[in-house]
């Protein structure tokens, strides 16, 4: 397993367990999943590219108003609910298609034989 591998793996299962505590104010669980998902998008290499773009697409509205924390506090509470359902379903598929990625990087350099 990669380094930058776990780290993403690492940001966006801290992304949905964030946006997951329902005792937390909305508005602080969808600060954290986006800048958890924002650190996830680092490393591109390993993601997806449609799943990329829709991650860069997601920040893009998170981002409307500038950074996360003067963006999110801006919000209703509609589009915070939207957000939060858009992260909180990008991170979790993101995150078992780079564990995918994973695996099968794994797989095939154990089918390599050196010569």
């Amino acid at each position: 397993m990669s380094k930058e591998s776990a780290n993403i793996r690492s940001n966006l299962a801290e992304a949905t367990d964030a946006l997951d505590k329902k005792d937390i104010p909305l508005d602080q669980r969808v600060k954290v999943g986006a800048n958890k998902l924002w650190s996830a998008t680092f490393d591109r290499d390993y993601w997806p590219p449609d799943m990329i773009a829709e991650a860069e697409q997601v920040m893009r509205r998170v981002l409307v108003n500038g950074p996360v924390d003067r963006s999110v506090p801006e919000m209703d509470e509609t589009t915070l609910k939207g957000l939060a359902v858009r992260i909180r379903s990008l991170a979790a598929r993101a995150h078992a298609a780079v564990s995918r990625n994973e695996q099968h990087e794994r797989g095939l350099s154990r089918n390599r034989r050196p010569r």
